[in-house]
């Protein structure tokens, strides 16, 4: 695609999910969904900082995780969870104001953008 690096970096992340998001039923949703494909889901938030806890005590090798959450934006854990030891890979969610997504890709530099460009194969 025009614009992006000639390079890509793989990765295989393991197929423990936690999953972050405020809205119980969608954590239910995507629990299941997530369970019905092979997933095995460690654990879930419904805020930022509950996610970083559980992220650091469980170690998911994949975070789904919202980005509108009521403390903090799902950028800010994105950018605290790949200062992890062992920083899980991280998929952003929104249902809301999908423009803030292409704003945090321009603004961050290439290697903080949250596993920008990575191919993940899972296992």
């Amino acid at each position: 695609m025009p614009g992006w690096p000639e390079s890509c970096e793989h990765a295989i992340v393991s197929r423990s999910v936690l999953i972050v998001d405020d809205h119980a039923v969608f954590r239910r949703v995507a629990w299941a969904l997530l369970e019905a494909e092979g997933f095995a889901v460690v654990g879930e938030a419904a805020d930022g900082e509950t996610a970083l806890t559980e992220a650091a005590r469980l170690r998911p090798g994949l975070v789904l995780l919202d980005i509108q959450l009521p403390d903090l934006d799902g950028f800010e854990v994105a950018a605290r969870l790949a200062g992890l030891a062992d920083s899980p890979a991280v998929v952003l969610t929104s249902s809301r104001r999908p423009e803030r997504a292409a704003v945090f890709v321009e603004e961050r530099p290439h290697d903080q953008a949250v596993h920008h460009r990575r191919r993940l194969w899972l296992r």
